[in-house]
């Protein structure tokens, strides 16, 4: 006859557990901790301590049945609400809002930041000549062209259909030259996409930087917008740099960044 002390169906904490999707590691590491103090001896006391910690998880939580459904979609809203979904950069507004935080930062501190703003050049023509699912194969291809020629501080976004804007903090606009004839060299020498056919394109590139080219993340995209517009205008493939502001307070009450480029890194991080 047994003796009352065995754990009762209902009450196996393996079979409470079953219900938290994910949680059977957790199961798994008390059972082996029991067995390590050799309370797995005392099937009572072990069963109220695993039922104990299975009530702990009774409200939703990340990897648990009533929480996991509710929190991966909202995660994902949450990413769509800052990322182009297309090419995997930060969407318009949210790199601009990165730019404000580099500006703000470089003017406490007072250092540069770099800013680089891209073209494709006659991609409208391009777009009208192939199929969808080959215009979004080349525009992921241009995405990736210009993230493995960045250094990984660097920030991109996807600021329209035809522009990609870039964040380089602690860069200068000598040092942003450098990136930028960079880019549009690999762009000009390389292949960018493939699907049935090969794709090259050619970018108009402009520049600018704070706080040489204004006081505010506004005056700043100003420089560049018109620098871009100028570089276009003279037929593409080529860069430009924004104009010079006219107060020498701002391009002068500043640190010079470190005048050393880090070389392209491969492996950009996901954003």
């Amino acid at each position: 006859m047994a003796s009352g002390v065995g754990v009762h169906m209902a009450e196996d904490p393996r079979n409470l557990d079953r219900g938290l999707k994910g949680q059977e590691s957790l199961f798994d590491k008390r059972l082996r901790e029991f067995r390590t103090t050799g309370q797995i001896e005392k099937p009572v006391a072990a069963a109220k301590s695993l039922i104990n910690t299975r009530k702990t998880f009774e409200t939703p939580i990340p990897g648990s049945a009533s929480g996991i459904a509710g929190n991966e979609e909202h995660s994902e809203i949450e990413r769509l609400a800052f990322i182009d979904p297309l090419t995997e950069n930060f969407n318009g507004r949210t790199i601009l809002s990165k730019l404000a935080i580099e500006v703000k930062r470089a003017r406490r501190y007072k250092r540069a930041v770099g800013v680089l703003m891209l073209q494709i050049d006659g991609l409208e023509n391009i777009a009208s000549t192939i199929p969808a699912l080959a215009f979004e194969t080349l525009m992921r291809g241009i995405s990736n062209t210009i993230s493995k020629n960045l250094r990984e501080v660097d920030l991109r976004g996807k600021f329209d259909d035809n522009k990609f804007l870039v964040v380089c903090p602690e860069t200068s606009l000598e040092q942003l030259n450098i990136v930028a004839e960079r880019l549009r060299n690999k762009f000009s020498t390389n292949q960018t996409a493939q699907v049935d056919q090969s794709f090259s394109a050619t970018v108009s590139v402009g520049i600018s930087a704070f706080p040489r080219h204004g006081e505010s993340e506004k005056e700043v995209m100003e420089a560049v917008a018109q620098a871009l517009a100028s570089a276009s205008a003279r037929g593409g493939n080529q860069i430009v740099q924004g104009k010079r502001v006219e107060s020498q307070e701002q391009a002068t009450n500043f640190v010079p960044p470190p005048s050393h480029i880090p070389a392209p890194n491969t492996n950009f991080p996901n954003i």
